[in-house]
């Protein structure tokens, strides 16, 4: 296909950002629909770039092989990133694939303690190895609580989930791009992805800490509150953050309330030769007393930015122009704020790719 016959999309930020995105987060997503689209031998895919019709994939077969560049349609109508979503999770159901890819878990809680001013820290116990040093891990916990350990009745209830996803990919496209949006929020709304802190060993057991910061009363705060021990809860699905790129080099960490675990998950299993530089964007400085629980690597630059600031993405954006030459970011803030400041990052420290780890961690509605 020749790209000049393709309608080019004229928000560039966002599509880089959409790019950037899918290729680091939803491999397993793009893989999806590589191999649903005349690629059943695929073993790794990469998005090369969007148009209004359509994506263009960069598709291997083999480790050794040469790259295969293949034209791939839209379905829908509406939002990029929602478009190849649609895709992927599409070809995931006709492949006969969980859309959260099987991953459920059963924990145990053994208690829970409040770690600073507004952060509830969960101790759960799985029967399931859990990751040693893995900053950014996360599962998707369904903010239930179960009667009863799981039974036989699990088989069914794939078959009965399997048939819906069918049907529901199927009637999808046919909506209109408010009654998809609400649809799938109301598929997610009692659902919420919690970082693991640490592995903590107590006689032989690995304890999961899964500290979460209480956002005055939310339908996830309430849950974690409500948990006492001897509960059992579950997760669908799991999700691991890119920071390899933070080995060498001149680093930047940013994170506001949700991102503090995984930031103090990494300044204890640091790796760099190099201390990072540190900015809290958080709307209470007595939360500087969860990162005070470590000892941060020596030479770390901390730096606090109060997120009520009316001003708050400029306040960022000078503080960040005012630091050393910075070689690789990793941050998790509000969507908004998120993108505005891996543009800058972008536009005015050449960080491109997968040295320009900004995401959004959530939305303000």
């Amino acid at each position: 296909m020749n790209p000049k016959q393709h309608t080019p999309i004229t928000d560039f930020d966002a599509k880089i950002d959409i790019i950037d995105h899918l290729n680091d987060d939803h491999q397993t997503e793009l893989l999806a629909i590589a191999q649903a689209h005349g690629h059943a031998d695929a073993c790794a895919a990469k998005l090369l770039d969007i148009f209004v019709e359509g994506c263009y994939l960069a598709i291997d077969s083999s480790p050794n092989a040469t790259e295969t560049e293949v034209w791939i349609p839209f379905v829908l109508r509406g939002d990029l990133e929602e478009q190849i979503l649609y895709l992927a999770h599409s070809a995931m159901v006709k492949q006969g694939k969980s859309l959260h890819h099987n991953q459920k878990q059963y924990f145990e809680v053994l208690g829970q303690t409040m770690v600073s001013p507004h952060m509830l820290r969960l101790y759960l116990k799985t029967s399931q190895p859990l990751p040693p040093n893995a900053p950014g891990f996360a599962w998707l916990f369904s903010l239930k609580v179960l009667n009863a350990s799981p039974n036989g009745d699990s088989e069914k209830n794939s078959l009965i989930q399997r048939w819906f996803q069918r049907i529901f990919m199927h009637v999808l496209p046919h909506l209109s791009q408010q009654r998809r949006e609400k649809i799938m929020f109301s598929m997610v709304k009692d659902m919420r992805y919690y970082t693991l802190r640490k592995v903590e060993y107590r006689e032989d057991n690995e304890i999961a800490w899964v500290d979460i910061y209480l956002h005055g009363t939310t339908a996830g705060g309430e849950w974690a509150k409500s948990l006492q021990k001897g509960d059992i809860i579950h997760s669908t699905s799991e999700y691991t953050e890119a920071t390899d790129h933070l080995h060498q080099g001149q680093t930047l960490l940013m994170a506001d309330e949700t991102s503090l675990p995984t930031v103090m998950a990494l300044l204890e299993n640091w790796h760099n030769p190099i201390p990072p530089i540190l900015i809290n964007v958080l709307q209470d400085e007595a939360e500087h007393a969860y990162i005070n629980q470590i000892d941060v690597p020596a030479g770390t630059g901390l730096y606090y930015i109060d997120s009520n600031s009316a001003f708050l993405d400029q306040a960022i954006i000078d503080l960040i122009d005012s630091l050393p030459k910075i070689e690789a970011a990793w941050a998790a803030l509000e969507n908004t704020l998120a993108k505005k400041i891996r543009k800058h990052l972008r536009e005015h420290h050449q960080l491109l790719g997968t040295k320009n780890r900004v995401k959004g961690y959530w939305t303000k509605r």
